[in-house]
């Protein structure tokens, strides 16, 4: 195996030109899944279908080979198979194999699935080329996806209960289609009856996609068709200064950090110094977005989330939930020990986060080479 990689905005195998989410434009490269991170007008890419087929028409890549998952595909002299992520619909990790060596890039990743689903599959691999997201957080130990889906939709009713509606930001991609799917599930046991659901924006197009690649996804919740499921009204921008807000409705709009202009930024104009309503969060958010700002802010707190708007006294409920579609460091960790490579390289990761990996890997897996990649230079294993 030709063992040269090099981080450049993305990792380059260079003896085999072949690019893994670059973050600039390439002449070949595999995009690991949709999201706008990571998907770039390549010359040329390699993805999934359904990797393809969600991302939004002006980042789409000019040309491309798609590969299902367990497909193994020739390049130069080696072979190209993606396995399930975990992370979304249609996202994947790479295994590179060449001449009996083997390299394992993660993309984003996540490793177990909402509902009890199958756990992500771990492949083999001399080199390991692993995101390092949460690195920096702590694994509550009594923490559960179930408990906190319970939490969740406890939280919504509850705040039914004293007359509130509740705001959802939620990213277009991925995240819309998580909430619906839970807000379905929780519909079917006779919880949140005849409750109405809105959602707008980007998420409207995205879950269609999502719907008619339902059939293909590897997810618990096979054929789910959200839309026909749930019947949400749609928002438009025109329409969402002027909507009455009435009580016991969830609003599930985009963006999930509020991002200036979005649906979930101007309702959320309209929720924040209003005592009876409610904001939920269940996703990142920058801090220095107005979702993050929202976040980490206090009732009574002054809080601006428009450059060209007035600042606003926070006076709604704001509420917190994890469902976090990367793994906790913890599963990560886990993750490396069954891989049991000789070399694992860390990306996509913060300093502290970085520095947790290269303590725990040390400590339990003491004959492996860590690297933390330096832009621009070249490491051969």
């Amino acid at each position: 195996m030709t063992r040269e990689v090099v981080w450049d905005h993305g990792v380059s195998l260079p003896g085999h030109r072949l690019w893994l989410d670059p973050l600039v434009v390439r002449s070949f490269a595999f995009i690991s899944h949709a999201h706008t991170d990571h998907a770039r007008r390549h010359k040329e890419a390699l993805l999934t279908p359904q990797t393809l087929a969600l991302i939004p028409e002006g980042r789409r890549p000019r040309g491309w080979r798609m590969l299902g998952y367990r497909e193994p595909m020739r390049r130069d002299q080696g072979t190209v198979t993606l396995y399930p992520a975990g992370h979304m619909l249609g996202s994947a990790q790479l295994l590179f194999e060449h001449q009996g060596a083997t390299l394992l890039y993660t993309g984003d990743i996540k490793l177990r699935q909402p509902g009890g689903g199958p756990p992500t599959f771990v492949p083999r691999a001399d080199v390991l080329i692993i995101e390092t997201t949460r690195g920096d957080r702590e694994l509550d130990p009594h923490f559960s996806r179930k408990a906190e889906e319970e939490r969740f939709i406890n939280g919504i009713e509850s705040a039914f209960g004293t007359g509130r509606s509740v705001l959802v930001p939620v990213f277009a991609l991925g995240k819309t289609q998580e909430i619906l799917t839970m807000l379905h599930l929780a519909k079917r046991q006779g919880r949140l009856a005849d409750v109405p659901i809105y959602i707008g924006g980007l998420s409207t197009k995205i879950t269609i996609i999502h719907d008619q690649l339902a059939s293909q996804s590897t997810r618990q919740h096979e054929g789910l068709q959200i839309l026909d499921s749930i019947a949400p009204y749609v928002l438009s921008g025109r329409e969402i200064q002027t909507t009455q807000i009435n009580r016991n409705r969830i609003y599930a709009l985009s963006s999930g950090m509020m991002t200036e202009k979005t649906l979930s930024n101007q309702l959320a104009g309209r929720f924040m110094n209003d005592s009876k309503q409610s904001i939920f969060f269940v996703g990142y958010a920058d801090p220095k977005s107005a979702g993050g700002r929202l976040k980490a802010a206090q009732l009574g707190d002054s809080i601006q989330l428009e450059e060209d708007s007035p600042s606003q006294k926070l006076e709604c409920a704001v509420r917190e939930f994890d469902f976090s579609a990367h793994a906790p460091r913890e599963y990560l960790l886990d993750y490396v020990r069954k891989v049991t490579p000789k070399v694992v390289v860390l990306v996509h990761g913060d300093p502290s986060a970085i520095a947790w990996f290269k303590e725990k890997i040390s400590a339990e897996l003491p004959s492996t080479t860590i690297v933390v990649p330096e832009p621009g230079r070249e490491y051969e294993f």
